[in-house]
């Protein structure tokens, strides 16, 4: 029987020999031949000198995550030498034992040049005391950041917001903040709006949100808004009435140090009597606008347009109106005159616009009124008889327009 020679691929499967198998990791041009070595190793000694010694970042990574290379010796001594490439230095920080080697990872957290290496440090720090030091004292606000990340105590992380001199960290601090009191004596005290931004994010009392939306800048106010917004239904479903939550808005369109801000408050607010309120007392024209477009009862529409002091206001107000007879009595009874020619150019009814036509105290009045007439016969009365020029131009060209 003739029996088969084996193959090189084969006979290299066969070997055992570890030293043989790492001259095979430095010298074969095969990388899968490499990686196969690699596996069969076992001894942690040559497995970290090939890492030391290679740049294959296949074999790398095939090294630092096999669970064999567990030795804390080794795995120590690839942390503390500079010599090895930071992604090995981190991942052995990351299999080292944390109560074992913690003065190792201290020294390395608080001294090591690497930022890479350094932040892999502090991750694998659990000593608060550790951690407590770093967030407070390192110079590097990298490393405060990771450290404040770990921290849970809430007067700590406080201190933190308060006093670190970046930004970052003290957004850091913030996130893990959850008692409302603290959060707001930071807002209170915090000059950067970004940072103020992220302390709104740990806000949900309505009253300090409101508080925000009146008096912070631009951003910052509508950053709070729309979580107030946003979080209508919370809000409801936690007690407060729909009425209470639509007034503490109202103190936002009204008082609102930004017109942007009081305008958008308006989104949800459906009352009528606070949308009233707000056409009277906001300090911005166009909020006021904004409220009477959401007002839909006529006949409040109409106690605006005749008691509104803005001609602006005045306007919207009849504009939206299509009850005939609020219409008919506005053009007849109403207080100012450019509200009244708005009411008059909508309504049809023949004997209130001849009477306005021929009676009125007002010119204007009476000229908006021969625009609707429809008796050729009234109109060339008024032309005949009004001693007003501009009326009686007005009625002599309506009159042309009928005869047509």
């Amino acid at each position: 029987m003739i029996r088969k020679e084996k193959t090189g691929f084969q006979q290299f499967r066969e070997i055992n020999d570890e030293l043989v198998l790492m001259d095979i990791c430095t010298n074969a041009k095969d990388q899968k031949v490499r990686l196969i070595a690699i596996e069969k190793i076992e001894n942690n000694q040559i497995l970290a000198k090939i890492l030391k010694d290679t740049t294959d970042t296949k074999m790398i990574n095939l090294i630092i995550t096999k669970e064999s290379f567990n030795d804390q010796d080794i795995l120590s001594e690839i942390c503390a030498d500079s010599s090895y490439d930071k992604f090995i230095r981190a991942e052995a920080l990351n299999k080292l034992d944390a109560e074992e080697n913690n003065e190792l990872i201290k020294e390395i957290a608080f001294n090591e040049e690497n930022d890479h290496v350094k932040l892999a440090a502090i991750e694998k720090l659990d000593n608060d005391d550790d951690l407590i030091d770093l967030a407070l004292n390192s110079k590097d606000s990298a490393s405060r950041i990771k450290a404040t990340e770990k921290i849970n105590d809430e007067n700590l992380l406080k201190e933190i917001a308060l006093n670190d001199e970046d930004k970052f960290v003290r957004i850091e601090a913030i996130k893990a903040i959850e008692n409302e009191d603290i959060i707001k004596d930071i807002y209170t005290s915090e000059s950067d709006s970004f940072v103020r931004s992220e302390a709104i994010k740990q806000i949900d009392s309505l009253d300090n949100l409101i508080d925000v939306c009146i008096d912070d800048d631009l951003i910052v106010g509508k950053n709070a808004l729309n979580k107030l917004i946003s979080n209508k239904e919370n809000y409801i479903d936690n007690g407060i009435s729909v009425l209470d939550y639509e007034e503490k808005l109202k103190a936002v369109a009204n008082s609102s140090k930004h017109d942007e801000i009081s305008k958008l408050s308006i989104r949800v607010i459906e009352n009528e009597d606070i949308l009233v309120n707000i056409s009277e007392e906001s300090l911005y024209l166009d909020t006021k606008l904004e409220a009477i477009s959401k007002i839909k009862s006529e006949k409040i529409l109409c106690e605006i347009a005749k008691d509104n002091e803005n001609s602006n206001i005045r306007l919207n107000s009849i504009r939206k109106i299509k009850d005939k007879p609020l219409l008919e009595d506005f053009s007849v009874n109403g207080q100012f005159n450019d509200a009244r020619i708005e009411a008059i150019s909508k309504i049809k009814n023949q004997e209130i616009l001849v009477d306005l036509a021929l009676n009125d105290q007002d010119a204007k009045i009476r000229e908006a009124a021969c625009k609707n007439i429809q008796n050729a016969n009234v109109l060339e009365d008024i032309y005949n008889s009004n001693n007003d020029k501009y009326v009686r131009e007005v009625a002599k060209k309506r009159l042309k327009l009928l005869k047509k």
